[in-house]
């Protein structure tokens, strides 16, 4: 695996030998590692002075397959640097309070928060085109086949789980969230077995109890479906339907954004796949939804 250091060091030994546009974008990512990490193609080659073209040739001078797994050794640089979400919080008001200093807009479309969006637009592109429309038919089909699906997404990535869940449950009954409650996860998933599944939600640096409940579901011969940030991860280890996410983000946490996207994706396919029996049961479920008045309505 490339690290940031060794590409680095090899930017620097073959610096010499590039043209010099290229040159130009070597020494930008050399001086601003936390750009390439955090920004989109475009924005970096505006600040560098070179064209987005002229990165993506530097990518591949450097011998990488594309820019996107150039652009990763930098963000993984961020991801696995001391300090972690203190580290990136900390630059994360630098980089605020320094593009403060640009005027109004900074702190708007051309600043952070304009960045934010733009980066979670690039996540969800790159997410998309990371995983065929097939995969998400043939892991919906198995999550419907199975006799029970249990889902578990602990930290950041709970919210991807617990959506899925509540999503789910409108398409069959038999889907359970590991919530942990008194530090149980493992209680929760102790009837897993064959015949079901286990949906796992996680990111670097990864949750103990995810990886956990994943190695456990594997032994007990469940099957996977994986969301995470890397086809190495400790979740997609361990086999099974792996969904790749692109999570870059320059706030403190990674982007869930993509990961939403699949778990949104996956209840979808479910949903098309389910015939009359899903439809009954969604039906039903707002049925029940109107009785208990779950939704405000404006009296008239």
């Amino acid at each position: 695996m490339v690290t940031f250091s060794s590409l680095e060091k090899e930017l620097q030994r073959r610096y010499p030998a590039l043209s010099p546009r290229l040159k130009t974008a070597a020494r930008y990512a050399l001086d601003m590692p936390d750009d390439i990490a955090l920004l989109p193609l475009r924005r970096v080659a505006a600040r560098a002075g070179v064209a987005p073209a002229t990165l993506v040739r530097l990518a591949r001078a450097m011998d990488f397959s594309s820019y996107s797994a150039f652009r990763d050794v930098f963000a993984q640089r961020l991801r696995s640097g001391p300090g972690r979400y203190g580290g990136n919080a900390r630059a994360l008001q630098a980089r605020e309070s320094a593009q403060a200093g640009d005027g109004p807009a900074a702190s708007g479309s051309g600043g952070v928060l304009g960045e934010l969006f733009a980066m979670d637009k690039d996540n969800l592109d790159r997410t998309l085109a990371e995983n065929p429309p097939a995969s998400f038919c043939a892991a919906a089909g198995r999550l419907m086949a199975a006799r029970r699906v249990y889902v578990v997404g602990r930290r950041k990535c709970f919210p991807v789980a617990s959506y899925f869940h509540y999503a789910a449950r409108m398409c069959r009954k038999d889907v359970f969230l590991a919530q942990g409650i008194g530090g149980m996860v493992m209680d929760d998933l102790v009837e897993i077995s064959g015949d079901d599944m286990l949906l796992a939600a996680g990111f670097e640096p990864y949750a103990k109890e995810t990886v956990m409940a994943v190695q456990y579901a594997r032994v007990r011969g469940a099957g996977l479906i994986a969301i995470t940030d890397s086809p190495v991860s400790p979740l997609a280890a361990e086999g099974g339907d792996v969904f790749v996410v692109a999570n870059a983000s320059p706030s403190f946490f990674r982007s869930i954004t993509g990961a939403m996207a699949i778990a949104q994706a996956l209840v979808a396919q479910m949903v098309a796949r389910g015939g009359e029996e899903v439809l009954a049961r969604i039906e039903q479920m707002e049925k029940n939804l109107d009785g208990f008045e779950a939704y405000w309505m404006e009296k008239s």
